[in-house]
């Protein structure tokens, strides 16, 4: 509430006070209003690993005490108002809506809140507030809605196994990924846990005098991460149509591809800009278009013959490609990579969300590969 709608409650606010056993007193400070000497700023984000059953005290190096940080929007459960804390009623204060103020025993908080001192409202504005995420792990940014997608028709895939026990652990932790962008590189790890369990695996199911095997299943390992990707998905996919069928979702999203897939092009793309300025556009288009055959992809100059063997191992390579530099542009935030924020994860949950569990599945249902683990 602002100064005059409290001044308006201030005999029934009083009361609630005094219940508590506190006195109340509120002033006008230009922008700001002080209940009890603090002022009270929304922080609408704390970090997961906080205690939020407690109050924080907040002091300068020298230990004088400047603000309290008061966790009172825990999973949108009402409080009772009656039996509020002091830090917990100028909280409230701040919260309640006119219109809401003594309709209710119970209310809801819309944001936890950071009470800070009257005396030092002005200087924490100008040079803590922006920081407060590092030194304090809260923040008073508006969390932006997540994405979130339509609801579809379930199909289970067919005898899907799980490789390990990490693997187990880490899809548990992409359910309950904070974002699209922090669930794609959870799921991402299910494939980096492929490289050193198909590796071991190899070895140990290769005769002790076979050199040559051991040579070759090495050589495969040292290769570039995107390099291993496109031998799994090569080795283990089984459904290269599936895969082009969420590839042709794409339009909606073209303009974000550009920028990931080919402004910030890296060494591995089927669609290298430097070796051919039409391919991209001409593989566009064959997504768009209503012919999906190997003898369109040979037309648009997408493969070099036109047989289904090599349609299906362009399109195998492409979405490698793709699953791998959506999840650099996730990961790192350097030049030289195409940095997402917040209105791109659509793209990321409707493209490279499904993209990445398609191939996972597939993946997983390989009898071939479950074979190779059982050794």
């Amino acid at each position: 509430m602002d100064f005059p709608t409290i001044t308006e409650h201030e005999e029934l606010i009083k009361e609630l006070f005094n219940n508590a056993g506190a006195d109340f007193s509120i002033e006008a400070h230009g922008d700001h209003v002080s209940i009890n000497n603090f002022v009270g700023l929304p922080v609408h984000d704390i970090e997961s690993s906080a205690n939020t059953e407690q109050d924080v005290h907040i002091n300068d190096s020298s230990g004088q005490f400047l603000a309290i940080l008061c966790a009172t929007s825990v999973a949108e459960k009402p409080y009772a108002i009656n039996e509020l804390s002091i830090p917990q009623l100028i909280s409230f204060i701040f919260d309640v809506t006119n219109e809401q103020f003594g309709t209710s025993k119970n209310h809801t908080f819309k944001s936890h809140y950071l009470l800070v001192n009257k005396n030092f409202i002005d200087q924490y504005k100008n040079e803590y507030l922006e920081s407060s995420a590092l030194w304090g792990g809260f923040t008073h940014e508006i969390k932006r809605g997540k994405y979130k997608k339509q609801n579809k028709d379930i199909t289970l895939p067919n005898q899907i196994f799980i490789p390990s026990l990490r693997h187990k652990a880490d899809l548990a932790k992409a359910i309950s990924a904070s974002s699209g962008f922090d669930r794609f590189l959870k799921l991402y790890h299910q494939l980096e846990l492929l490289f050193d369990v198909i590796f071991v695996s190899k070895i140990r199911s290769l005769p002790k005098e076979n050199i040559e095997g051991f040579s070759t299943v090495i050589k495969d390992y040292q290769r570039k991460e995107l390099d291993i990707l496109k031998n799994i998905l090569k080795d283990y996919t089984s459904n290269p149509s599936a895969i082009l069928n969420i590839m042709k979702n794409c339009p909606p999203y073209i303009d974000v591809m550009d920028s990931v897939f080919q402004d910030n092009s890296k060494d591995g793309n089927p669609n290298a800009p430097d070796k051919s300025t039409t391919k991209w556009i001409n593989f566009l288009s064959f997504l768009q278009g209503s012919d999906h055959t190997s003898s369109k992809a040979k037309e648009l100059g997408l493969v070099q013959n036109p047989k289904d063997d090599q349609l299906e191992a362009y399109i195998l390579q492409t979405a490698a490609y793709w699953i791998y530099r959506i999840r650099c542009s996730i990961a790192h935030n350097k030049i030289g990579e195409f940095i997402f924020n917040d209105s791109h994860e659509e793209f990321v949950v409707e493209i490279g969300e499904r993209l990445i569990k398609e191939v996972i599945q597939q993946i997983f249902s390989n009898s071939q590969l479950k074979a190779i683990l059982a050794h």
